[in-house]
């Protein structure tokens, strides 16, 4: 991807029904982007995410793991940076966890949580 495609890009991101608002300096800055197609027909960005996966030891002991929490977030976020990622992701049905995990600055995408470094 070229600086010229930056127009093309966003025309195609402000007409995407399925993710709105999308910004396209956020192919351009994050990972690689291709072009396929000469009108261009299509953008392909590869970013590098890390997933990470947490197991408790005691579900129920709720101040200690949202100490830890709290501590594996801030120690991820620094690796993901350390290490040229781009974003977080983790998966979980537990809801408390997942509204944790807001409360620390990740997203909900349909199950899974993310958030970008």
């Amino acid at each position: 991807m070229v600086v010229e495609d930056r127009d093309c890009l966003q025309a195609a991101m402000d007409t995407n029904t399925w993710h709105p608002g999308q910004k396209a300096e956020s192919y351009m800055v994050n990972g690689v982007t291709f072009v396929y197609g000469d009108k261009p027909v299509t953008f392909l960005n590869y970013e590098k995410i890390l997933r990470v996966r947490v197991q408790w030891c005691d579900e129920r002991d709720r101040n200690g793991n949202k100490e830890a929490l709290v501590q594996m977030i801030e120690d991820a976020v620094k690796l993901a940076r350390d290490n040229g990622y781009g974003e977080i992701i983790f998966q979980t049905d537990n809801p408390a966890l997942g509204k944790a995990a807001t409360r620390l600055g990740f997203e909900e995408s349909q199950g899974e949580y993310r958030r970008e470094i």
